[in-house]
């Protein structure tokens, strides 16, 4: 497996960069956005997006991410962030939820990616219709909350995997937060990636669709 940068060229990129991605390609011939996250969706909580293009063709790339670094839970008046090792905290929900999330990812520099798309790790999530009343009050709510969902639920992915569909490649590419040691930053992000690696080479716990029994026509006559 071969990992991209090397630890020489990560040094030089983690100097001006907080984040650097670390990241190796395999040919996509035996995997699937599907197959992919239905391997790694048990290591909760975990997405699959799929870009489109007319609402009908299928676009280059698609994403898979799981275990996320951070997860942001905003609801009426409680928000919670859940770290990836289970630590938590929860402080009133402000005004514009979408604050927490810009300021989670605002002042983060990335090292700059030359031969992947714009999106490979960053804040994914969703945006529920209760929020339009936080930004225009005249916009009423439900009487009656039946889902219980959050109104804003983000997950800050920091290992995504790309499936070029032009060129039939996978990248599994792990974010690594840059601290004092770029060494042992640089042997994380490729175990996590080894690991992801091990993960996708259980079989898929995808069962074949129940079909209705058919029974064979009947013999021509004569």
């Amino acid at each position: 497996m071969k990992i991209h940068p090397e630890l020489e060229e990560f040094k030089r990129l983690s100097e001006e960069a907080d984040v650097v991605l670390v990241r190796a390609e395999f040919t996509a011939d035996a995997e699937t956005p599907l197959s992919a996250y239905a391997k790694l969706s048990i290591r909760k909580p975990a997405f699959l997006l799929e870009s489109v293009v007319g609402g009908e063709q299928v676009s280059r790339y698609s994403f898979v991410g799981c275990n996320p670094r951070k997860v942001i839970a905003c609801n009426e008046n409680e928000t919670i962030v859940t770290e990836r090792d289970g630590k938590r905290k929860s402080f009133p929900t402000p005004a514009d939820p979408l604050d927490i999330v810009e300021q989670e990812m605002a002042g983060i520099r990335y090292a700059a990616i030359d031969d992947l798309p714009r999106f490979a790790g960053g804040a994914v999530g969703y945006v529920g219709y209760e929020y339009a009343s936080r930004i225009e009050p005249t916009v009423p709510l439900a009487e009656k909350d039946e889902l219980g969902l959050p109104t804003l639920y983000f997950l800050i992915a920091d290992l995504v995997l790309i499936f070029d569909h032009a060129r039939q490649t996978l990248s599994i590419c792990a974010n690594a937060y840059v601290g004092d040691n770029p060494a042992t930053d640089h042997a994380e992000a490729a175990e996590r990636i080894a690991d992801t690696v091990k993960q996708l080479s259980v079989p898929s716990p995808l069962l074949p669709a129940e079909l209705d029994s058919v029974e064979a026509p009947d013999p021509p006559e004569g």
